[in-house]
Order: structure tokens, then C-alpha cells, then sequence
């Protein structure tokens, strides 16, 4: 493979880096990266602010838009930074110096990177510097020339890099010249304000993108967004963990905002279940940043967001799958607040097998709901409108709060399913006596008499949060079956503990019988051996001894016997001559 040139590597590095830092982060441990790291890894949040002017660095600017028609001029800017020069695109020793870059401020930018940091980023049109003569020269009075017909840096390649921090630009006016195509910078006077402050009539938030807004566009909380770091607002919940108040609005909408944020909500899966839960933990730190919430409230955030969650994906499907043919120009089609790879995810996983079943079934389910309701507040919400209506302070039970979210303004019913449900419920009023009257979130009120039993996870006009089991349950029970489990889960532990230590001493004391049976018989084994051995050299040193006291006597009867037979023996007992040289030895 061919080395790269510098030039190339460089481009590729200021291309990529950003994607593999996300993508590395996600990967690794929250305890092996540190915060500052994750929050950069993970990108800006796609809430900004957009400001007409701003004041940094001792020096007033303005965008080029808001000074078209004053006297002063604030927008032109110029930056020193260290540059790599290449003599050409084969050239593999860069010349590092500092380069001045001149232009014009067209917008203004403050991106949130989730509450740990905030950087405001100024986007300017810059003059091509690479060569003189061309988008700058210097006249004969040493004032530098530039040529804004010339750019560099306009934004429309992916290598382009129209923003620089607000922390390194330095303020020049631009004067007219003789010559048409070129304008004079001269350094101006610093102001004296303070320095960091920011036209706040002029700004404004946008989500999903920086962008003139003449159209209803994406969400915007700006009480929320602009929100100083230090600052928390408050909501309010009522007795069942639902949140409340005259600022229910803003934070379920809040809400909404972070789960079409990709970042912190990727939509390359299939199910919020399917989310890691480092995303979600992200979200909630989110959440504690602008939002003065308790740890116990966790629960509620996560089930109102995954429900966000899986109705911004429908609303893509709706809006951007459905209106093309076929995959390629949906890929090529890809919405602007989506990452491309989530979209393509979805669009793969929407014309798969297994994304054609899940919307027939879902088709079906959605089929079964008949009773659509009135208004976009909640049904927590609406309980505290109508309990603070009362005189009693008491809160409204299920049957009439069916009523008042299934009829319109007018005072007409939405559908004839929910007429049918809503005269069921006067007649059996009207039978009911004062004494059978039944709480207000009882488990066989009216409407569980009209409706039915309740499907598990859920409680009908109850809302998000509460479940059959949660909401039928006093608080006293739940607590004291906490306790039980706890209780339980206690004795069980000690009892697992007991059952183990008996089962370990009496495998050591198995173990240990087995050692000392195999210990004797090996001791057994190995004494009657030596006594073996033992014995078997006593009788072989007896038998030695025997054997030689046996040959000593053989030996000497031997000798007596020669004598004896020598003197009586006869001719014929003697040996025969077996040769001249046999011969007889004489008996001395």
C-alpha cells in the first residue's frame, strides 16, 4: 500500500476524528474516561443559541445581517493560527507557521455539550490567504488588502472550516478602497465593556440544526435552554410520581427534546429496552443539570422519553420512509436531525422481515383503540386542574375524568364509542347509591364495571407511571412487603451461608477419614513389607549358616572316610591307567 502524503493524512485525520472519538467512548467504561472526554465524545447538544452580536475579547461584534444598515461596523474579524503550508500535495515537510485569516462574521453560535461545557463559535466568510495578490495584497501604505469575491473555507466541503472559537478572533474594520474587488483592514480601538457579555435581544434557540426560522421548525424551550450552568428550575408531582404544575409543560417537552437528540438517544435499535444503559444514565445527568428532580423520579423520566423516543421514530417513518419507493432514495434522502448511520439502520430494519411483522402487528393493536381523547395534557395533569376546581380539594374519579377528556369545548362527545361509555356511566350513577359510592381510583369503580379489568402495566385514565399493582396497594403494604422481601432475602442469605459451611466441614471431614484410611493402609502395607524383607534375611542368613556348618562337617567326614578306604582298597577299586602318563599317586 502506497504511503499517504501528509496533506491527505491531515484531511482524513479532521475528517474522521470526531466519529472515532464517539464511537471509542461509547466502548469504554464510565469509570475509565473522564467526564469532560465523554461530554466532548458524545458532540454538542442539538439545542443552540444563536446570537445577533456578542462581546469577547475586549471588542463589540456583530454579524454582517445586523450592521447592514448602522454606521459602525463590528463584523469584520481576523485570526492567528498555526498553520501546516505545503508547497504542494506530494509535499512531505510542512512548514508550520502562524497565518492571519481574515473575514467577515455571518453568524454567531453557542453549543451546549450537555451542561458540562458551553463554546460559543463564530462563522465567518474567509478570504482565500494561501496566495498573494489574490485574496490579499498590501498597498503601499503597508494596509492589508482583501479581496471578498475570493473565499476560502465556505462550508461546502466536509474539510471546510468556516467556524473558529470566539476566544481567538481579534476585530478589524473594513474600509472601502479605490479598487472594487479588495477592502482595507486597519486595527480598531478595544471597547470597554465587560467582556463575555451577549446581546440578549438578539438571540435565540434552535434545535436540530442553525438555520433562519421563518417556518414552524423543530421544538424550542428557551427557559430551559438558555438556562444559566449553576440554575435549576423546579417541578412539582403528586402523590402517584407524576409530574405537575404550571411547569409540566416545559419538562415533559424538555424531555421530548433529549429523546430526539441521536446522541443521547441512538436510534439504531429496536426497542428503548435495547438502549445501553450508559445512554440512558447520560440522558438522566441531562436531566439533574437543568432539572432540580430526585433519584426516585428516575423511572418516570426513562418511561416518558422511551415513549418520546417511539414516537419521533414514527414520525420519521411517516415523514421520510414512507414518501420514497425505495431504499436508495431514502438513504440518499437522509432526514437533517438524524446521524446517517442511525438512518440507515431504520431503513434497513423498517424493509426487513422482522420490521414488516412488528408493523402488522402494531397496525392491528393500534386498530383496538376506539376512544381517542381530547387535548394534549396529560391525564395527571387534567386530575389536578379538575381537583383544584373543587371546593373540597378532592381530585376527580376515573369515571369523571373519562367524561371531561372525551368531550370537546362545545361539549360534544369525540366518538359514539365513548357516547356509549359516557351513558353507561350516568345510568349506573343514577342506580348507585351514596353509600356504594366507591373512591376515586378504586379497583372496581365505574369505569372497571363498564370497561373491565385493567391490562397489566397500566391503570385507564390514569396516565403514565401508575400500574395496577403500584396503584391498589397503600403505600403501608408496599412498604411493609419490601421489608418481608428484605427480611427474607436476609434469612436466605444466612441459611445459604449455614448450608454451606456444614456441607464444607463435612466434605473435610470425609476428605479427612479418607486421608487416614489411605495413610493406614499404606503404613500397613509398607510394615508388613519391611517385616517381610526382614524375615526373609533372617531365614537367609540361617540358611547360610546352616549350609556352612553342613559343608564344614561334609568336609571333614570326607577326609576320614579317604584314609579308611584307601587302606582296605583292593585292586580292583583302584582307578585304571588311562595312558603312559596316568599314574596312581602313592598313599604317604
Amino acid at each position: 500500500m502506497p504511503r499517504r502524503a501528509p496533506r491527505l493524512l491531515e484531511r482524513i485525520h479532521n475528517e474522521n476524528f470526531s466519529d472515532w472519538l464517539g464511537k471509542h467512548v461509547d466502548h469504554v467504561r464510565n469509570d475509565q474516561v473522564p467526564k469532560e472526554v465523554r461530554s466532548l465524545a458524545r458532540g454538542p447538544n442539538t439545542v443552540a443559541r444563536r446570537f445577533k452580536g456578542y462581546i469577547i475579547n475586549g471588542f463589540r461584534f456583530r454579524t454582517r445581517d445586523r450592521e447592514r444598515d448602522l454606521k459602525t461596523q463590528n463584523s469584520g474579524v481576523v485570526v492567528t493560527a498555526k498553520t501546516s503550508s505545503f508547497a504542494s500535495t506530494s509535499d512531505r515537510n510542512p512548514i508550520i507557521g502562524d497565518v492571519d485569516y481574515y473575514g467577515v462574521l455571518t453568524d454567531i453560535i453557542e453549543l451546549d455539550y450537555c451542561g458540562s461545557k458551553k463554546v460559543v463559535l463564530f462563522r465567518c466568510d474567509w478570504v482565500d490567504v494561501r496566495t498573494q495578490g489574490r485574496g490579499i495584497k498590501k498597498d503601499e501604505f503597508g494596509f492589508m488588502l482583501v479581496n471578498f469575491k475570493q473565499l476560502w473555507h465556505t462550508g461546502r466541503n466536509l474539510y471546510d472550516e468556516p467556524y473558529v472559537l470566539a476566544t481567538q478572533v481579534q476585530q478589524e474594520m473594513k474600509m472601502s478602497t479605490s479598487d472594487h474587488h479588495h477592502s482595507s483592514f486597519i486595527d480598531p480601538v478595544p471597547t470597554t465593556n465587560q467582556v463575555g457579555q451577549s446581546s440578549n435581544s438578539s438571540a435565540s434557540t434552535l434545535e436540530g440544526g442553525i438555520h433562519n426560522r421563518r417556518f414552524r421548525g423543530p421544538t424550542v424551550i428557551s427557559e430551559v435552554a438558555n438556562l444559566p450552568l449553576n440554575k435549576q428550575l423546579n417541578i412539582s408531582w403528586n402523590k402517584y410520581g407524576q409530574p405537575i404544575g404550571h411547569k409540566y409543560n416545559e419538562f415533559t417537552r424538555w424531555l421530548g427534546i433529549l429523546s430526539r437528540n441521536g446522541r443521547l438517544a441512538p436510534l439504531d435499535h429496536d426497542s428503548w429496552h435495547h438502549v445501553p444503559l450508559s445512554h440512558k444514565n447520560e440522558i438522566w445527568n441531562e436531566v439533574k443539570i437543568k432539572w432540580n428532580i430526585d433519584e426516585e423520579r428516575r423511572n418516570w423520566v426513562m418511561k416518558s422519553i422511551g415513549a418520546s423516543w417511539k414516537e419521533w421514530k414514527k414520525r420519521l417513518k411517516k415523514e421520510h420512509y414512507k414518501r420514497y419507493l425505495t431504499n436508495e432514495e431514502r438513504l440518499a434522502h437522509c432526514p437533517d436531525r438524524v446521524e446517517p448511520t442511525h438512518w440507515k439502520w431504520l431503513v434497513t430494519y423498517w424493509s426487513s422481515d422482522e420490521g414488516q411483522a412488528r408493523t402488522q402487528r402494531n397496525k392491528i393493536n393500534r386498530s383496538k383503540h376506539r376512544m381517542a381523547h381530547t387535548g394534549s395534557k396529560s391525564f395527571a395533569q387534567v386530575r389536578e386542574e379538575e381537583r383544584a376546581k373543587n371546593l373540597g380539594g378532592e381530585s376527580p374519579d376515573r369515571a369523571t375524568l373519562f367524561i371531561t377528556t372525551h368531550r370537546k369545548k362545545d361539549g360534544s362527545v369525540v366518538n359514539e364509542e365513548s357516547a356509549h361509555v359516557i351513558e353507561m356511566i350516568e345510568e349506573l350513577r343514577a342506580t348507585q347509591t351514596a353509600e356504594s359510592s366507591q373512591s376515586s381510583t378504586a379497583r372496581d369503580d365505574l369505569l372497571s364495571q363498564i370497561l373491565g379489568p385493567e391490562h397489566p402495566g397500566q391503570v385507564r385514565m390514569m396516565g403514565l407511571g401508575p400500574t395496577a399493582s403500584t396503584l391498589w396497594c397503600t403505600r403501608n403494604t408496599i412498604a411493609e412487603l419490601r421489608r418481608e422481601t428484605d427480611e427474607l432475602r436476609r434469612h436466605i442469605n444466612e441459611r445459604v451461608e449455614q448450608l454451606v459451611e456444614e456441607r464444607m466441614k463435612e466434605q473435610m471431614a470425609k476428605h479427612l477419614e479418607q486421608m487416614e484410611q489411605r495413610m493406614t493402609e499404606r503404613i500397613t502395607e509398607q510394615m508388613e513389607q519391611r517385616m517381610t524383607e526382614r524375615i526373609t534375611e533372617q531365614m537367609m542368613a540361617r540358611m547360610r549358616d546352616t549350609m556352612n556348618s553342613l559343608v564344614a562337617t561334609d568336609q571333614t567326614s570326607g577326609n576320614v572316610l579317604n584314609v579308611e578306604a584307601d587302606s582296605v582298597s583292593t585292586p580292583r577299586d583302584r582307578p585304571e591307567a588311562e595312558g603312559p602318563q596316568s599314574k596312581v599317586p602313592k598313599n604317604q
